[in-house]
Order: structure tokens, then C-alpha cells, then sequence
């Protein structure tokens, strides 16, 4: 047979409108060009319109497809009936109860007056479009050899007829354009050499794969320019079933596999983003998010080390606040750095990734630290930095464009989890401060309430007990007395309100410590101690080893002495009293301090209030007396220098011989 007849043949014709991959329909018109009738359909159409033949064969359009008119579908097949000249359109999008998706699609009308359309499904979206199905091609084909090479000539696959090996017999149009060649041109040639500048077949060509199996074979294959085909093999066979040669058909994928990739890419990146969001939801503090969020970005991108920093606007400087198999001298160097200006301000880039394949040019010893590649990504919640998330690697580590693109979205999740965390923090903060603050008013107003008042009343009954003695000079020494709980009485007010005034200012500012000699302001508190009570019989004693003992304090620490020595002669009816201090060195869990005990033998404390007496409110001694804010302040004042006091029997097993209150101070070097 020659070529001529291969090519024009009903079998080979039949082969490639029915194993191409584009789909195919014929439409006729009955009333001038308003309605049309489905008359044939391939089995690409029929895949692609997920439909079965005998659905849509014989019918409406508009029938088979509800919303066809919405699609623009029947206004092109009108213009193209009523004109004759073909028409490409624009990816469009249909939908009804049945199917929906985009398509692309060309139509033209053939001698006879009916209408053909191909038409592919597009990119990753939807399947598309549909129309109509294969029998009635067919016979309609069979009527016109010219219809059949209008039909080919059209298509946007490249078709080509060869023998079993390899030489072309036939090739349509969207093959020879794609070489710049005429189809005459391409006729006798090897499609391997034409296409691929080989001399021999391709390594897994599915036209031979498929002359090897006797069935249709499919693979995609790549060429030399960087294009993606979707390649298939079609045996063709005689009337005695022997194959007599082989259809290929090419089909430019390239863009398909492109925006197939570029979803997988925008798949992956909301399966990270969700991951992060998830932990931000998941996590109960901030450092927990950081540290289960840090180590996802490290096996995202493949590096192995780095850190998080958080940015404090107040000192422009970011301050790393985790950090992964990082060398402690390289943390040293970056763990807090200015970022307004000089080198670490282009590193710490607040809007963009910054990425440096070789980062000892910011710090000659980093590859000695085992910094090699690192990539700095901006933490931003909408319009503001908060911090930076930093990625490194001890040896080269090259980052895609992609791999980009995902940090800094990242970047910008973490950033708004990072910022929620924060305002989360200040409002319990704040929150609590309300509560403290109420609190610490409800207690000066009680204290004030209770031992003002005592005191008051005791002036009063004082007051009222001289104007009757006045006149009696048997009893100016009780007057004297009476004019001594005056004056006690007034100190006591004079040192309630200065008490109060010292803690509240404890509760609102920092504490700042320094190195003080704690001798020196013990000897000023038991001086004042002395001329405050130069009624009572006041015997003290220092036993120390050593004559100076430095620890870290501030002022304040003269108020704890001078409350601790008060309580040990207000709570005292010995007619002689006895305060032995007891001073020497200290060190528990590695830290040392200073031990001050001070030993007394006043009325003690059962064990019951020892639990209690430090307490604010607690006020209460044995006798009644009120303990105003004496011993609260203290411990306040303890604590604030990171130190400790509590109180025990100065005989043990027997409170009332005396209590001995111990203060730890930390010892300064």
C-alpha cells in the first residue's frame, strides 16, 4: 500500500481521533444556526465531559449541558456557523448539577455546515467541558477525506504516522510548525533525529514500547529545550491483524506540569502554615511554641542549627532567646545585638530574607564556629517586626527560590503567634497588677484601720489619765510614763506610714542591688533601736568572725534590721533584754551567703504563727499589739535581694524562750 493510501485510510483515521488525548465533538444545526444537535463525540471528549454516549448522542446541547448559554459555548457556535471562520476561545469555566471545571477550546465549521470543537481540560484545575462522545465520527468522516484532514490539521497535538521503524509517512501541521518545517518536509525523516538529534530511538520511546507490547503505551518525556511531553504510541493494524505501522501523538504538557507543580508548592506551603498554626494553638507559653515551631523550620529547609530572636524596640536590639546546636562562642558574639545600624542592620533585615552563602564575611571566625550558609528571616505581624528566625549550616547550603518564598511566609505565621503570645502576656501581667494593687489597698486600709486606731486609743486613754494627775505630785512619775506611751505611741504611727510608703515602692519599681557592708548598717539600726527605747534595759551582742561582711543590698536592708531588733524588744517583758546576733558564712545549692541570726529572749512564737507572722494582714501578736507592716516589709525586702528569712525557736522544742530570726543575704564578691 502506499504512503498516500496509509495516511488517507479509515483505519488509521479512526485511530487518531479515537486514542488522541483532546477531546472532539460534531454539532449539527436544524433551524439556521439557533439550537444544535450532538452528533458525535470521541472517547477523549466523553473522559473528559464525564459522560456516557448514549447520554448526549442525538441530543440538545442546552439539554445535554443546562447552563451552556451562561458558558458563551452556543454564541461562538453561532458566529463560527454564520461566518465560516474558525474560532479559538479563552479559558472559560462551566458548571451545572452534574460536572464543573475550565476549558479551552477551538471550533470551526466544515464543508458539510457542521460545527467541530476540540478542546482540552486545563492546567491542575477540574476536569472540564462537556461534549460529546465517538460512534457517529465516523460516519460523518467517512463522507469527506477533506473533513478528516480538517479535523487533523486542527488539533494541538502532533500527530504523526511512521512506519514500524520510525520513518514518517504523515504529519500534521502542530508537528512540522513545532521544527519550523512544511509537513512535506518531515516525510521519509526519523522522528528520533528530527526531535531529539539522536540516531537511534529514544531510551523508553512509548511508540516502541508499543509496537513490542501490540497496545497503546503513554509516558511524559522531556526534550532538550526544557519542554514536558505527554508522548503515546498507537499500533495500527491491517485487515488480516497485522500491525502495519505506528501513530504518534505529542502533546506540550509543559504548562500543565507547571501549574501542577506550583500547586503541590502551594499545597505544602498550607500544610506548613498549618503545622505552625496548630502548635501556636497547642502550645501553653511562648518559649514552648518557639522551641516545637524551631525545630519544624529546621527539617523544612535541611538546616541543622540557629535561633530565634525577639526584638525590643525600646534599645533597637534583638535578643536570641533560643538557640539549636549553636557554639556558646558564637552565641556570645550574636546573642544580643543593635540592629539600627551598622552590620548586623543589613543582616537583620526587617523586611526582607537575608541569605549569605558564606557568613564568615560578617564574622571572620564562624566556620571555626560552625557557621557556614545561614539565612535570616524577618518575624513581622502585618506591619511589624518582632523578631528574627535565623537557619544556618556548618557547611555550604544553597536555598531555591522556593525554599525562600516558604520561609518568609512562615515568618510572617510565627509573627502574628509571636505578637498574640506577647499582648496575651501584657494583658495578664497588667491584669495582675490590677489585682495586686487592689489587694495592697484593701491591706493598708485594714492595717491602718487597726493599729492607727490602737494607737489613737492608747494616746487617748493616755491623755485622759495625765489631765487627772496633773494636780498630784505623788504622780508625776506616773505622768512620765504615760507621756512616754505617748511619745512611743506617735514613733510607731511616724514608722507604720514610713513602712508603708518603703513596700509600695518595692511593689512598683525595680530593685537595683549593689555591694553593702551589712556590719556597718547593723551597728545604725541597733543605735537607733537603743535611743528608741531608752526606757527598757537593751543588752546586744555581735559574735562575727570576721570584722566586714559584704553582701548584695541596697538601703533598704537598714529597715529589715531595724524591724527584726524592734519586734525583739517590743515582744519582750523580760526586765532585761537580750539580743544576741550570731553573723557568719553560708553556701547552699552553690551560692554563698551571709547567715545573720538574731537571737532574743522575748515571749517566741508557737509554731502555729511561725507559718503566718511574715504574712501581710497578719498582724496579731499574743499579746494584741499590732505588728503593722514591720515583718511583711522584711520578707519583701529579703527576697528582693534573692535571699530568705524565717524564724525559729531560740531554745528548740521550747518557743518560749526567745525566737531566733535568720536572714540569708547573698554574699558580694
Amino acid at each position: 500500500m502506499v504512503e498516500s493510501e496509509l495516511y488517507e485510510s479509515e483505519i488509521i483515521f479512526k485511530e487518531l481521533i479515537d486514542n488522541i488525548s483532546s477531546g472532539v465533538a460534531i454539532y449539527e444545526t436544524t433551524d439556521k444556526g439557533e439550537s444544535f444537535i450532538i452528533r458525535e463525540m470521541n472517547k477523549a471528549g466523553l473522559r473528559i465531559c464525564e459522560i456516557a454516549r448514549e447520554e448526549i448522542i442525538g441530543k440538545d446541547l442546552s439539554v445535554a449541558f443546562p447552563n451552556v448559554e451562561d458558558f458563551g459555548f452556543i454564541g461562538a457556535l453561532r458566529r463560527v456557523w454564520k461566518s465560516g471562520n474558525p474560532e479559538h476561545s479563552s479559558t472559560v469555566f462551566y458548571q451545572d448539577d452534574r460536572i464543573d471545571g475550565w476549558a479551552k477550546m477551538y471550533i470551526y465549521k466544515l464543508p458539510s455546515g457542521k460545527l467541530v470543537t476540540i478542546f482540552n481540560r486545563q492546567s491542575e484545575l477540574i476536569e472540564v467541558q462537556e461534549i460529546i462522545n465517538h460512534k457517529k465520527i465516523e460516519d460523518e468522516l467517512q463522507k469527506s477525506e477533506n473533513e478528516k484532514l480538517v479535523i487533523l490539521e486542527s488539533l494541538l497535538e502532533h500527530i504523526i504516522y511512521q512506519t514500524t521503524d520510525n520513518t514518517i509517512i504523515w504529519a500534521n501541521k502542530a508537528a512540522a510548525d513545532s521544527v519550523n518545517k512544511s509537513p512535506q518536509d518531515l516525510i521519509g525523516q526519523k522522528c528520533y533525529k528530527i526531535w531529539n538529534t539522536r540516531e537511534e530511538p529514544c531510551d523508553g520511546c512509548p511508540v516502541q514500547q508499543s509496537l513490542k507490547s501490540q497496545k497503546p503505551e503513554t509516558r511524559e518525556m522531556h526534550t532538550p529545550d526544557g519542554k514536558i511531553w505527554r508522548v503515546a504510541g498507537y499500533p495500527v493494524w491491517d485487515k488480516d491483524k497485522n500491525i502495519i505501522g505506528v501513530v504518534e501523538s505529542t502533546l506540550d504538557i509543559t504548562e500543565k506540569k507547571l501549574a501542577e507543580q506550583k500547586v503541590e508548592e502551594r499545597s505544602e506551603v498550607l500544610s506548613v502554615l498549618n503545622k505552625i498554626i496548630t502548635l501556636g494553638n497547642e502550645s501553653t507559653n511562648l518559649q514552648e511554641f518557639l522551641e516545637k515551631s524551631y525545630d519544624q523550620v529546621l527539617d523544612i529547609v535541611g538546616f541543622d542549627r540557629g535561633g530565634v530572636y525577639l526584638y525590643n524596640p525600646e534599645t533597637h536590639h534583638n535578643n536570641l532567646v533560643l538557640h539549636k546546636n549553636v557554639h556558646p562562642d558564637f552565641i556570645t558574639a550574636v546573642e544580643d545585638v543593635d540592629i539600627s545600624e551598622g552590620i548586623f542592620s543589613k543582616v537583620f533585615d526587617k523586611n526582607n530574607l537575608f541569605y549569605i552563602e558564606d557568613f564568615s564575611q560578617f564574622m571572620e571566625r564562624s566556620k571555626e564556629l560552625g557557621v557556614y550558609s545561614a539565612a535570616i528571616v524577618p518575624l513581622r505581624s502585618k506591619d511589624e517586626y518582632v523578631g528574627s528566625l535565623n537557619v544556618g549550616s556548618p557547611s555550604y547550603q544553597g536555598l531555591s527560590q522556593n525554599e525562600i518564598d516558604l520561609l518568609l511566609s512562615i515568618g510572617k505565621q510565627m509573627g502574628i503567634i509571636i505578637q498574640k503570645f506577647e499582648s496575651e502576656k501584657l494583658l495578664k501581667e497588667s491584669e495582675e497588677k490590677y489585682r495586686k494593687a487592689y489587694s495592697q489597698a484593701n491591706l493598708y486600709r485594714d492595717i491602718f484601720a487597726h493599729d492607727i486606731n490602737n494607737m489613737l486609743q492608747n494616746i487617748q486613754s493616755s491623755a485622759e489619765l495625765s489631765s487627772l494627775y496633773l494636780n498630784n505630785p505623788e504622780k508625776l512619775h506616773t505622768l512620765k510614763e504615760l507621756y512616754d506611751i505617748i511619745t512611743e505611741q506617735i514613733e510607731r504611727g511616724k514608722k507604720l506610714i514610713n513602712n508603708v510608703r518603703k513596700i509600695t515602692k518595692l511593689d512598683e519599681s525595680e530593685i537595683i542591688l549593689e555591694k553593702i557592708e551589712a556590719v556597718r548598717l547593723l551597728g545604725k539600726a541597733i543605735e537607733y533601736l537603743k535611743n528608741s527605747f531608752q526606757a527598757r534595759n537593751i543588752n546586744i551582742h555581735i559574735n562575727s568572725s570576721e570584722k566586714k561582711f559584704y553582701v548584695m543590698a541596697n538601703n533598704l536592708l537598714l529597715d529589715v534590721f531595724e524591724n527584726i531588733l524592734i519586734n525583739a524588744v517590743r515582744h519582750n517583758n523580760q526586765p532585761i533584754i537580750k539580743i544576741n546576733v550570731d553573723i557568719s558564712k553560708y553556701c547552699s545549692k552553690n551560692i554563698n551567703y551571709i547567715k545573720l541570726e538574731f537571737k532574743d529572749n522575748g515571749i517566741g512564737i508557737s509554731d502555729y504563727r511561725k507559718r503566718s507572722i511574715f504574712e501581710k494582714g497578719k498582724r496579731k501578736s499574743m499579746n494584741g499589739k499590732g505588728m503593722g507592716l514591720g515583718l511583711s516589709l522584711v520578707k519583701k525586702i529579703t527576697e528582693s535581694y534573692n535571699g530568705a528569712i524565717w524564724v525559729e525557736d531560740r531554745v528548740k522544742g521550747d518557743f518560749k524562750q526567745g525566737s531566733n530570726f535568720i536572714i540569708l543575704l547573698q554574699e558580694a564578691k
